[in-house]
């Protein structure tokens, strides 16, 4: 196979694209995968795709300096948008893990998290549990696959201003309040209950510390209620997890 310059300049923009997107993956962030195993992955999946990808490149745009930044950034902008739209899945368990530890009294108990961002237990252990489920359900597949088709979408050099659906795409955003909001609300009516509860305790039995014993009450309730709607958390995530390879095409569809 000769290499003519136009397949270098192609795979010079593929590898834009897929170097964003892999960039900003939830599960190839952070300290713990090395930016050369990132790198690696980008330049593997670009050589597989480059026979396959059509390419709208102006040549004669490119040669320039500036059209060739501008046409860089143009790729490295889809590739981030296509990778936020599914770390919002796991932006929405972060939101979800912050309101259970304040519910149920371990917003103090912070974890350290190796993909590089400091959070409560409850986070980190929805952000790993979601890791599990997907790669054990293979929606890793789906969503390198729907990252395929996006190049027949968006071919590479089709400027990024004529996409559609960025009103779809924005309202997508809003799951991240949703689906924290309803992973944490049994956990905020649990909060509710016990503080009912030992209200009226405080004023029938007047010498019980009622807000010491509220610490270890929340917290021993808070994880009888984890341990028991760990199916229905499950349920929420593998929901969501499976629209992210839809959503990825979303903004692109002509």
């Amino acid at each position: 196979m000769i290499l003519e310059l136009d397949h270098i300049v192609a795979a010079f923009f593929i590898l834009m694209r897929t170097g964003a997107f892999f960039v900003g993956l939830p599960f190839l962030t952070g300290q713990m995968v090395p930016m050369q195993v990132r790198a690696s992955f980008a330049i593997c999946i670009t050589i597989l795709l480059l026979p396959f990808v059509p390419v709208e490149v102006d040549y004669g745009f490119v040669s320039h300096f500036l059209g060739a930044i501008l046409t860089g950034a143009n790729e490295i902008l889809i590739g981030l948008l296509m990778a936020l739209t599914v770390r919002m899945v796991f932006y929405a368990l972060e939101v979800a893990g912050h309101i259970t530890s304040m519910e149920i009294g371990l917003v103090r108990n912070e974890s350290l998290n190796p993909f590089g961002i400091p959070g409560s237990m409850i986070s980190s252990l929805l952000f790993y549990f979601a890791l599990i489920l997907l790669f054990t359900s293979g929606l890793h597949y789906m969503i390198l696959t729907a990252f395929s088709e996006s190049f027949q979408l968006m071919p590479i050099g089709r400027p990024l201003f004529r996409i559609h659906g960025i009103d779809e795409f924005l309202a997508e955003t809003s799951n991240i309040f949703v689906v924290g909001m309803l992973i944490s609300a049994p956990f905020i009516a649990l909060s509710l209950t016990i503080n009912l509860v030992l209200a009226v305790l405080g004023k029938a039995a007047p010498k019980i510390n009622v807000f010491m014993t509220s610490f270890a009450v929340r917290i021993l309730a808070g994880v009888i209620l984890f341990s028991s709607s760990i199916l229905l958390i499950r349920a929420y995530i593998h929901k969501y997890l499976n629209d992210a390879p839809g959503n990825m095409l979303l903004f692109l569809n002509n």
